[in-house]
């Protein structure tokens, strides 16, 4: 049998090898060379247009701070709170092209913070106003007993541009330290299994706020944004490989199909005149290892863990921190060592935990970076007091999660100037006689 020849001509790549590298580089662009540019410049259009449409957008949206006070004898654990960020999370709404693209609508964000001026703490919503009645019927719902009232911006009282001759400033963000599939710890480990006592981690915090002199404020901000659930791919992705399991395959694109079984065919054809076998000798398939059994105790832990964030409703978030004082009291160093230290109980190192976005934090330990450090201090405060979604990249964080970092005290927090509600509000008894009404005086 004669087998037939196959010639490749490279005639044509040794042609370009000899050119000139500006006509090489011209005739790489003119076939095929220009699509990456256009990609690339399409993407960063669609960007911009984005961007664009939205701040047009968002200059529409009202938006009102609430301040929440809790009753002294409060005993809800903070899965009340988990129930209220997943009764916020009916929110969240995907708009349709024109509402996206042209109109730039967006899901409204919630801000749960922390105010402490002056040693003087409280709990602020910030709501847009049409999501008014959603957030107090959650509220309401859990805590029957609570006040919450409509507050002035408590940011407003204190500069916005650095340096200032009176006051100084100093913020950051937070991010997680590994991916979003990771949780950190949450309420549910500081109980005790028997006796379901709660060690409340933000009891460090709250004494921490209350401890702040005259003169001092610290602001601690969650910026919470409903969004759809497709992140819970990249924890089931993350749980398979720690079972090890293979990692599942994308659906083949139509062309790559077209592609391949115009290969297969071809591969085929040649196979049949050459002489070789078609299908050949089969190999044994492997049989998946159950790694499951080799895990350790940990292991087997955080994979249980990374399924139970999985299993509730996730929302965008953002974390800021800002301290704020008058020169004469100022002391940055201690009031960063305590906040980071609270915030430091959810965290664990097999875990995730929260670490500072250092990009975000003004230093000044070498003399460049104490060229940017009071554009920093403007802009850090400046994004807190606009609440803005723009800084540190979203994270992930499930309502569980969200309700150990930002909750109401319990009755055995002693915080002294925590802002509480004195007494208890409860309607007259269904009995109780009434005054009958004067009749009106005859008319003369």
């Amino acid at each position: 049998m004669i087998l037939p020849q196959i010639v490749i001509d490279l005639s044509g790549v040794y042609g370009l090898m000899d050119m000139p590298t500006p006509d090489l580089l011209w005739t790489i662009f003119v076939y095929g060379g220009w699509i990456p540019f256009v990609w690339v410049f399409w993407q960063g259009f669609k960007g911009m247009w984005l961007n664009s449409r939205q701040a047009k957008y968002a200059p529409t949206i009202s938006y009102m701070l609430l301040s929440i006070s809790i009753p002294r004898m409060n005993e809800q654990s903070p899965k009340a709170v988990e129930h209220m960020f997943t009764h916020l999370a009916g929110t969240f709404s995907t708009p349709n092209f024109k509402e996206k693209w042209f109109q730039g609508k967006f899901t409204p964000s919630f801000s749960f913070e922390y105010a402490s001026i002056d040693g003087y703490t409280q709990f602020i919503v910030r709501t847009p106003v049409q999501f008014r009645d959603l957030v107090e019927a959650s509220i309401y719902s859990q805590y029957p007993d609570a006040e919450v009232v409509e507050v002035p911006d408590y940011t407003a009282v204190v500069p916005k541009k650095y340096p200032d001759p009176e006051w100084d400033c100093w913020g950051t963000e937070f991010i997680l330290a590994k991916p979003s599939a990771y949780p950190i710890r949450t309420f549910t480990e500081f109980e005790h299994s028997l006796s379901q006592e709660l060690k409340d981690p933000l009891s460090s915090l709250l004494e921490t706020l209350s401890r702040l002199k005259n003169g001092e404020q610290v602001w601690i901000q969650i910026l919470v944004t409903p969004r759809d659930q497709d992140w819970t791919k990249e924890s089931l992705a993350l749980t398979d490989k720690l079972k090890g399991r293979p990692p599942k395959k994308k659906p083949t694109p139509m062309w790559q199909k077209v592609t391949e079984e115009g290969f297969s065919i071809v591969t085929a054809g040649i196979s049949q005149v050459v002489g070789v076998g078609g299908d050949g000798e089969k190999k044994p398939e492997k049989k998946e290892d159950n790694k499951v059994m080799n895990l350790s105790p940990g292991e087997r832990k955080m994979l249980e863990q990374i399924e139970i964030k999985a299993s509730k409703i996730g929302f965008g978030v953002k974390i800021r921190f800002v301290y704020v004082g008058k020169r004469s009291v100022f002391r940055k160093g201690p009031m960063i060592s305590m906040v980071r230290g609270a915030l430091g109980l959810f965290g664990s190192t097999d875990g995730n935990s929260l670490k500072n976005y250092g990009a975000a934090a003004p230093k000044t330990d070498y003399f460049w970076q104490r060229w940017s450090a009071d554009q920093k201090k403007t802009t850090i405060i400046n994004r807190y007091a606009s609440r803005s979604g723009d800084g540190a990249p979203r994270f992930v964080l499930n309502s569980e999660e969200l309700a150990s970092l930002w909750h109401f005290p319990q009755i055995l927090i002693k915080a002294p100037l925590l802002k509480k509600v004195e007494s208890r509000k409860v309607e007259p008894p269904f009995s109780i006689p009434l005054a009958p009404a004067e009749p009106p005086e005859p008319k003369e």
